[in-house]
Order: structure tokens, then C-alpha cells, then sequence
């Protein structure tokens, strides 16, 4: 009997390779001044992580947080790595970009367009995101308690007020 024999490579490889390929080509891009960044952007449209609401309460106690439906004109690009898409996110500090499902190995683009666009992601999604993506490089959003959101809010503004601590981040490895 002959077996079919099938390679399995989980997605997040090929997105990890298509990343490191396109990574340095977006430096002329993406290169806003930490002075001239916006605070925020909320880069979902839908509401299936339960922790989205949280971040967008939490964030805009800190300052104002702007939303992708501000700009219409994305939703004709495409969500891997539009160059109009980046240099959107290129405007902020920070871009809040939550996986739709908190399992094992579901990591998508939208980390890494942040990586490419210079901005820092707050990140909820993959448990096991630092299997692939070092931790140094993002925020985690993992708030249980409200102890853990004083201190998330704490970071937050740290950085934002910070440009050596927001440069040590963007600058940090990602992969």
C-alpha cells in the first residue's frame, strides 16, 4: 500500500518568512517621527475577541484612540501588507491588533503589518505568540484583574511619553 505523505507547515512559518523577505523594504515607507505619531489606532472591524472592548476602554483613558473605519479608503486594499495600509499604521504609537481566536499557532498578518509599519502592537490572540514572535517586541494584552489593567494602562503611557523607551521596542527583534 502506498501512503500519502503530506509536508504540513503551520501558517504562521509562511508568515514568518513573507515577513523577514518584506521587512526591511519598508523602512523608506514607514518612517513617521515618534513627535509627529498619533496615539492609537483600533485595527479591527469586528468584535469576536471578547478582550477588544476591554483594550478600547482602557486605552481611551489614557487619550483618544482612533478606529480603521476612519479610513474608508482601506477597504479596498488588501490586509497583507498594502503599502496604504502600512503607512496608515505607520501614523501610530500603537496599533491594537487582536487575533479573532485566543488558540494555539492563530497568528495572522495583522501583527505583522505592525512590525512592518514601525508601530508597536498590543497584541492579544496566540497563547503561544512567543513560540514565534519575541516578546520584547510587542505589548501583551492579557488583562485579568484590575491590578493587571492599572499596570497595563501604567505601560502604556510610559512608552507613549517615551521616545528612547518606544525606539527600544520598535527597534527590538522581532522573530
Amino acid at each position: 500500500a502506498v501512503m500519502n505523505k503530506h509536508l504540513i507547515v503551520p501558517v504562521v512559518d509562511c508568515r514568518i518568512k513573507y515577513f523577514k523577505k518584506i521587512y526591511e523594504d519598508y523602512k523608506d515607507i514607514c518612517n513617521i517621527p515618534f513627535e509627529e505619531k498619533k496615539f492609537c489606532l483600533f485595527a479591527s472591524q469586528n468584535m469576536l475577541n471578547n478582550c477588544k472592548m476591554q483594550v478600547g476602554k482602557l486605552m481611551s483613558t489614557i487619550e483618544k484612540i482612533d478606529t480603521i473605519q476612519q479610513y474608508p479608503h482601506l477597504k479596498k486594499e488588501t490586509c497583507y501588507n498594502s503599502i496604504e495600509l502600512l503607512k496608515v499604521f505607520n501614523q501610530y504609537k500603537f496599533i491594537i491588533c487582536f487575533e479573532n481566536s485566543n488558540t494555539d499557532g492563530y497568528i495572522t498578518e495583522k501583527i505583522f503589518n505592525v512590525f512592518c509599519a514601525r508601530s508597536i502592537p498590543i497584541y492579544n490572540g496566540a497563547p503561544n505568540i512567543n513560540d514565534y514572535v519575541d516578546k520584547k517586541s510587542y505589548v501583551d494584552f492579557n488583562v485579568n484583574t484590575q491590578h493587571e489593567a492599572l499596570n497595563f494602562i501604567k505601560k502604556i503611557k510610559l512608552i507613549s511619553q517615551s521616545k528612547p523607551i518606544y525606539d527600544k521596542i520598535i527597534n527590538e527583534r522581532k522573530i
